[in-house]
C-alpha cells in the first residue's frame, strides 16, 4: 500500500503526498472529513469502485482540481456537506447513478461547473434507491447551465440559490414527485422547462423570477401548483393547466405579463387570492362550473379581458356574483356552453 495514504480499516484518514493526480487506492470505502482540505495542487481525483462514503470537507479549496473520475463500477452511496465546497476549476461532473445522498454545500461555489448529469456505469445493474439532494448542495455555481436529472429523486429543493445561469434543465428517468420552494426561482436565462410525469406537486416560488420562461409542460399527473409558483415569469405566454389539477395557490401566476389565455380545469373548485393577478395581456379565460368560489383578487389588475367562457349555465353564473373579480376589465363577454 503506498505510504502516502494512511488508511484504518477501510477509511482514508489522511494524505500525506503532494501529487497532481491523485488515485486513491481500491479497498477504500471511506474518506474522513477534510483529508484533501485546501490542496491546490491537486489537478485530478480517481475513487476507487470500493468507496461509498465522502466526508464533509474531504475535498474543499481545491481551487485547481478539474476532473473527479468515479471509476468504472462505483458503489458510492453519500457525498458530505461541504465535500468540493469551492473547488472552483470543476466544469462538468458525471456522478455516478449508486448515490443516495448529496449533503448540503458539497458543490457550493464550484464556480467553473457547467453541467451536472447522472450515469449507470460497470457491466452489472442494481436499480439505486432513491437520491435526496438537499438544500444548497449546488448554490453559488454561477456558470451551471444544464442539469440532468437522470437519476431517482423524488423531491427538488432549493439547491441552487445564487446559480442563476441555468438555461436547461432535463428530467430524463428521474421520478420527481415534488418541486419544492424556490427550487429554480430567479433562473434568469431559463427559457423552457418540460416536466416530468411523475410530478405531483410545484411547490412555492419555485419558477418565481424566472424573467425568461416562455414555455412550460405541465404533466398530465400535477396536482398542485402552490403559491407563487410561476410569480414575475414576465415572458410566460401560456400555460396548459391539465386536467387532474385541483389547486391554484395565491399569487401563482401574479405578474406573469405575457400570458394571454389562463384554462382554468374542471378539478379546481376555487381560485385564490391574487393566483392571476395584474396579467396584464390576459384576454381570454375559461371557468369550470365546478368553481364555486373565486377570490375577488383573483384576476386583480387584469385589465385586457375580453371573452369568459364559462363551462355552465348563465344561472349558474349569477348565482356565484363574480362582477366585482373583473372590475379591471370593462367590456368583456361571457359565454355559456350550457
Amino acid at each position: 500500500m503506498d505510504d502516502k495514504f494512511i488508511i484504518i480499516n477501510g477509511v482514508l484518514e489522511e494524505y500525506l503526498g503532494n501529487d497532481f493526480n491523485v488515485v486513491i487506492p481500491d479497498g477504500v470505502y471511506s474518506i474522513e472529513n477534510s483529508v484533501f482540505k485546501n490542496r491546490d495542487m491537486i489537478k485530478s481525483i480517481t475513487l476507487p469502485n470500493s468507496l461509498v462514503k465522502i466526508g464533509n470537507y474531504a475535498f474543499s479549496n481545491c481551487r485547481n482540481l478539474r476532473s473527479v473520475i468515479f471509476g468504472n463500477n462505483p458503489k458510492l452511496k453519500e457525498i458530505g456537506g461541504c465535500a468540493f465546497i469551492d473547488c472552483e476549476s470543476i466544469s462538468i461532473l458525471e456522478l455516478p447513478m449508486s448515490l443516495r445522498l448529496i449533503e448540503r454545500n458539497a458543490f457550493y461555489g464550484c464556480s467553473s461547473l457547467t453541467k451536472v448529469s447522472f450515469s449507470f456505469s460497470g457491466d452489472s445493474f442494481e436499480y439505486p434507491g432513491d437520491l435526496e439532494i438537499e438544500d444548497s448542495a449546488f448554490g453559488k455555481c454561477e456558470k451551471l447551465e444544464l442539469f440532468i436529472f437522470d437519476a431517482p429523486i423524488k423531491r427538488i429543493g432549493n439547491i441552487f440559490p445564487n446559480s442563476t445561469g441555468l438555461t436547461k434543465v432535463l428530467f430524463g428517468y428521474s421520478s420527481v414527485e415534488v418541486i419544492d420552494s424556490f427550487a429554480f426561482a430567479k433562473q434568469r436565462l431559463l427559457d423552457e422547462v418540460i416536466l416530468p410525469d411523475s410530478l405531483k406537486v410545484i411547490g412555492p416560488s419555485a419558477f418565481a423570477g424566472c424573467k425568461k420562461l416562455s414555455i412550460v409542460k405541465l404533466p398530465e399527473g400535477l396536482e398542485r401548483i402552490e403559491q407563487s409558483a410561476f410569480n414575475n415569469c414576465t415572458k410566460l405566454t401560456a400555460i396548459d393547466l391539465n386536467k387532474n389539477l385541483k389547486y391554484i395557490g395565491p399569487k401563482a401566476f401574479e405578474t406573469c405579463l405575457s400570458l394571454r389565455h389562463a384554462d382554468i380545469p374542471d378539478g379546481i373548485s376555487s381560485l385564490e387570492e391574487r393566483a392571476f393577478a395584474i396579467c396584464d395581456t390576459l384576454e381570454k379565460v375559461s371557468l369550470s362550473n365546478n368553481v364555486n368560489d373565486i377570490h375577488p383578487q383573483a384576476f386583480r389588475g387584469c385589465k385586457n379581458i375580453k371573452e369568459i367562457t364559462y363551462r355552465g349555465s348563465k344561472e349558474e353564473w349569477d348565482k356565484l356574483e363574480l362582477d366585482n373579480v373583473f372590475s379591471a376589465s370593462k367590456d368583456y363577454k361571457v359565454i355559456f356552453e350550457k
